[in-house]
């Protein structure tokens, strides 16, 4: 396809130098934050002089530019580390294959939520413009984007766990060994996140089927007297799916990096929990690992939703050509 390789390069260009900034800026974040694993792990057996003996070991004793240049040659030889705090010392990429199964049914369903719930309530806001069913979907769409994860999460808790009992709090149980209790338990942490998403699907469509409605190709549909229904589905909805798929994919990808608080909070065993576990215990080899493994899955969303993009519309890759 014309055009389609010199975008994907493009894209392609700019992603180890994204990653390099965003781990350099993480790594020399949490060593410049006051505190370090190495009083934690002595525990009673502090001095300074195991101290020092262990920062050697650990390689904590070297400005952190030059720990970050060690650590980033060790990623090129595909060696991510091993984690500094945990007991059994773990590798950081058999942690990241243990967890994502956990993030990735969490992201997904979340991104499920947001898509149903945002393309509905878009659609219907779309075809009421100016009236009170779009007045009110809308106040409710700004209202919940304006409310934090975190606040949303607190709030299904009080709702569902707390008042109605109906819930688990939080808490993970694997899809193979308990199926319903596995959509129990995922249900309030997929509806946290998801419902943000919802917001953001919500208004796009709704944009998306305002400036479709308008469009000659619909004025002609109404004009030949099609059912209202095929010109929704088949003129309005079908046309407004464009920016819908962009936004999809980086919500999927805004997801995996908002997913800290959400499993946090639930008790999820993902990789947003491993990520909020690194910081607070400065496990740093497998904060880095978690780090580049979500900026990296993010760049790649962000360069399959440029390929469907341009796949589905021609004129991008028209535009492409002429730079």
């Amino acid at each position: 396809m014309p055009g389609l390789g010199k975008i994907i390069a493009r894209r392609l260009i700019v992603i180890p130098p994204t990653l390099l900034i965003i781990t350099l800026i993480v790594y020399t974040v949490i060593r410049l934050v006051p505190g370090n694993p190495v009083q934690a792990l002595l525990g009673e057996e502090y001095n300074e002089a195991a101290a020092r003996e262990l920062e050697k070991q650990l390689g904590l004793d070297k400005p952190p530019i030059l720990g970050y240049i060690d650590w980033l040659g060790k990623v090129f030889r595909g060696d991510l580390g091993t984690s500094i705090v945990l007991v059994n010392k773990l590798k950081v990429s058999d942690l990241l294959l243990q967890r994502l199964p956990v993030t990735a049914e969490l992201a997904l369903l979340s991104l499920l939520i947001g898509l149903s719930l945002g393309i509905i309530l878009g659609v219907v806001s779309g075809l009421n413009r100016g009236g009170r069913i779009d007045v009110i979907i809308s106040s409710i769409l700004l209202l919940n984007l304006a409310i934090p994860v975190f606040i949303r999460a607190i709030l299904l808790v009080l709702i569902f766990s707390i008042a109605l009992r109906l819930l688990p709090s939080s808490g993970y149980v694997s899809m193979s060994e308990d199926p319903v209790g596995n959509l129990r338990l995922m249900i309030m942490p997929s509806l946290a996140a998801g419902l943000g998403v919802a917001s953001v699907i919500a208004r796009i469509t709704r944009a998306s089927v305002i400036d479709a409605m308008s469009s000659d190709y619909v004025m002609v549909a109404q004009a030949k007297g099609l059912p209202r229904g095929l010109i929704i589905y088949s003129y309005i909805l079908r046309n407004a799916l464009l920016p819908i798929i962009t936004i999809a994919g980086l919500q999927l990808g805004s997801l995996l990096g908002g997913l800290v608080i959400t499993e946090s909070i639930f008790r999820i065993p993902g990789i947003g929990s491993l990520v909020y576990e690194s910081i607070i215990q400065r496990d740093y080899p497998v904060l880095l690992g978690s780090v580049l493994f979500i900026a990296l899955v993010y760049v790649l969303v962000n360069l399959v939703v440029d390929i469907l993009y341009t796949v589905a519309d021609p004129r991008v890759r028209y535009e492409g050509d002429k730079r």
